[in-house]
């Protein structure tokens, strides 16, 4: 059998209390490693291990101390020639928005990934790509929310929700037959169809950052869309790429834009100014501020300006 594990970190066992990256990176790889370890008493050895947070840099590699054991960067560099017959989840969170210490979905900067006009988080976006490949996720760990999409998406798959005191194992398969029968269970019911058709839409915090993106065939009204997980998460390289390029110089020309304001119009006050929108604009975030938001504030300062 073999067996992917795809790790995350922010619902990962203790991580609310941990003190910085170091200890976070020890947290992350001692959790996924005592499942490496439990799958190994069962006499299943041929793992593949995805450290899917951040860069892909957090488990240690040092700690893995079987040859049959891997671990990949990140996502986009699974190889389903691998044929792998199972999936396992392991310190994932709750999508964007949600109720959860560390809600996002993919990015921070990522508002927000609907499919067929659903709301849907990095749980359901990965058990669906998984299934589009014909593996089955059998176990999901992490925050409450994240094991609550994990159920929405898959009622047949086992979840445990993590916390600074609990240990995974309790919630885990205790013993290779009750594993077997389970993944046997998807071979015979829901994994023999693939998923319907979807139209995935991704939106961004800040819509002036789709001008950055290469991969303009994507772009659409505000938002970007693929047609499957695999293109979406197939994609997600060039496209955090292109949005940390976005940011910096979004944050560039915010950040001058504010220069110019305070040179124009730092002596004018406007404590006595009805125009909510503008008030609402001049509140936003250096990296939030789109075009239009900047176009709007300046005529209407100017306005202003010239009544007083």
């Amino acid at each position: 059998m073999r067996i992917l594990i795809l790790a995350d970190m922010e619902g990962i066992s203790g991580i609310e209390e941990s003190s910085g990256s170091e200890e976070s990176n020890i947290l992350m790889t001692t959790e996924v490693l005592s499942v490496v370890e439990r799958l190994n008493t069962f006499g299943l050895t041929d793992i593949t291990i995805c450290d899917a947070h951040d860069r892909g840099e957090n488990i240690r590699r040092e700690a893995i101390t079987s040859d049959e054991t891997k671990v990949i960067s990140q996502v986009w560099n699974v190889d389903f020639t691998n044929e792998y017959d199972v999936a396992f989840l392991i310190g994932f969170h709750g999508m964007a928005g949600s109720d959860c210490l560390y809600p996002h979905t993919l990015r921070e900067d990522i508002v927000k990934i609907e499919s067929n006009g659903i709301e849907i988080g990095e749980v359901g976006i990965f058990i669906r790509w998984l299934r589009e490949n014909k593996i089955p996720t059998v176990f999901v760990s992490g925050d409450k929310q994240a094991t609550k999409e994990a159920l929405i998406e898959e009622p047949k798959c086992v979840t445990y929700t993590t916390s600074c005191a609990g240990n995974l194992l309790d919630g885990f398969f205790e013993t290779k037959n009750e594993l077997v029968q389970r993944v046997d269970s998807y071979a015979n019911h829901k994994m023999t169809a693939l998923i319907a058709k979807e139209e995935l839409r991704l939106f961004v915090e800040n819509k002036d950052a789709l001008t950055y993106i290469r991969a303009k065939d994507k772009v659409r009204d505000g938002y970007l869309r693929f047609e499957s997980y695999s293109e979406l998460l197939g994609s997600m390289h060039n496209i955090c790429e292109d949005l940390n390029n976005a940011m910096c110089e979004i944050i560039r020309k915010n950040s001058e834009f504010t220069k110019v304001l305070r040179n124009n119009f730092g002596s004018m006050s406007i404590h006595s100014c009805n125009d909510s929108l503008l008030l609402h604009l001049l509140s936003k975030s250096v990296y939030t501020l789109e075009e239009p938001d900047r176009k709007y504030i300046m005529k209407t300062l100017r306005s202003i300006l010239e009544k007083t």
